[in-house]
């Protein structure tokens, strides 16, 4: 699943969020115009009915720590937390522990933070350029030990501000050889239907620079021209854009597939 724990930032949307405004106030950027970016560059996240409102809960968070915190933006997240629209991605025990921790953060907000983040200045880095081009097929080596399938749909370039990235798309495979070319030439789009993803595609954003660290679980098996109707890039995602675990999400739908509802 996207989130992994009950807190605000175990969400892969509000905490990439929170990374972004945070990397960029580091750089000393205004706030304000940091937000304006957030909210051009996330449109169809912002749109999205089930979780568009985590967007908020990230931002929140990160003025919050920055003691930059807008009132208006307390005014937004009482208005999600008042609603209980966060509380329909929620089920069973998990309900009542989610339900605490946004009444906790919501009286967090209204409290300045008393040693609030300062600008850390530019720093130099050399950035990464993306690591692969459309059409690449990849075999991911997921955590069970078996492999998923996926074809990268998009790169993006790397600037002097910005790392590089790619947009993985899964199709559907999980088996214990990595996927042959045939597999990818089949265009099994995977829609994940478990838990309240609702047949989204299986997409997600991938930075360069984090790829390093899983690169020796990821094998490029060959490559296909991709055309206008194979799925392309998008802001949303359905796993981390932090990390290349996207494979992840085959072994979530296939225990949903078999009945496990867990």
């Amino acid at each position: 699943m996207g989130a992994s724990g009950y807190q605000i930032l175990d969400d892969d949307g509000p905490a990439d969020i929170f990374d972004f405004f945070v990397e960029r106030f580091d750089r000393g950027e205004d706030p304000g115009a940091i937000e304006a970016a957030l909210v051009e560059e996330n449109a169809e996240f912002l749109a999205d009915p089930a979780d568009g409102h985590l967007f908020w809960l990230g931002l929140a968070e990160a003025q919050w720590r920055c003691g930059v915190l807008r009132p208006e933006m307390i005014d937004r997240v009482r208005e999600i937390v008042e609603s209980k629209v966060d509380e329909k991605l929620w089920q069973g025990p998990d309900l009542e522990k989610r339900r605490k921790v946004l009444e906790k953060f919501l009286g967090k907000l209204q409290v300045p933070k008393a040693r609030p983040r300062r600008p850390k200045g530019v720093k130099k880095r050399r950035t990464i350029p993306a690591v692969y081009r459309p059409g690449d097929c990849l075999a991911l080596r997921v955590s069970d030990g078996r492999y998923a399938a996926a074809v990268v749909l998009g790169a993006t370039g790397a600037d002097e501000a910005e790392d590089g990235s790619n947009m993985l798309g899964l199709v559907r495979y999980l088996g214990s050889e990595p996927p042959t070319l045939a597999v990818f030439e089949g265009r099994d789009w995977l829609r994940i239907t478990h838990h309240f993803y609702g047949g989204r595609l299986a997409q997600a954003w991938c930075p360069a620079r984090a790829h390093k660290k899983q690169a020796d679980a990821i094998a490029l098996v060959g490559r296909i021209e991709l055309g206008p109707s194979d799925p392309q890039p998008t802001t949303l995602f359905v796993a981390s854009s932090t990390t290349w675990d996207l494979g992840e999400q085959m072994i979530w739908q296939d225990r949903w597939d078999r009945g496990d509802r867990r």
